[in-house]
């Protein structure tokens, strides 16, 4: 969702993601009509849905050693959003050890996505930057396309930066 940048007062379930051109990304957590009113005045909307049929997404899981106590729980986590996702959503599955893999490319689906995240162990340093890289090249560059990387990590930190990695998936 598009808005002006003056639109940062939000209601529950919108979150501020950063600007483009000028206007405010907002991320909207929901279904349904979205209104944005700045100094009381009602503003023009365009919103695109992140997951549609459309959608091509990247499920990046941090599987280093590390992770080793927190990868079942968000296993199910990551199972729980493949299969939320409509059936044409096409999905590819990256683990991050040393070094990072695809585990299973991208495809229409989660059965692959399912059978992947099954085998996946812990192992290795994290590599995240690399993965996330490795997760974007998945994913085709179709002008109709909504692309979606998801990293499920359970560190409180990477190599790089939140903001930096952010600005490498801009």
């Amino acid at each position: 969702l598009l808005a002006p940048t003056t639109a940062w007062a939000q209601p529950a379930g919108v979150v501020p993601e950063g600007t483009v051109d000028g206007r405010a990304r907002l991320v909207v957590d929901g279904t349904g009509p979205v209104a944005v009113t700045v100094d009381g005045q009602p503003q023009p909307v365009s919103s695109t849905p992140v997951i549609s049929d459309r959608s091509a997404m990247a499920l990046v899981v941090d599987a280093s050693a590390a992770a080793g106590p927190g990868l079942q729980p968000g296993v199910s986590g990551l199972v729980d959003f493949a299969l939320a996702a409509p059936p044409t959503t096409r999905t590819a599955l990256v683990a991050d050890p040393t070094p990072p893999v695809v585990v299973t490319p991208l495809q229409p689906g989660p059965a692959g996505v399912l059978s992947g995240l099954s085998g996946i162990t812990a192992r290795g340093d994290r590599q995240t930057a690399a993965a996330l890289d490795l997760a974007t090249a998945q994913l085709p560059r179709e002008p109709d396309t909504p692309r979606l990387v998801v990293l499920y990590t359970t560190s409180d930190g990477t190599e790089e930066s939140p903001d930096a990695l952010a600005a490498r998936l801009r």
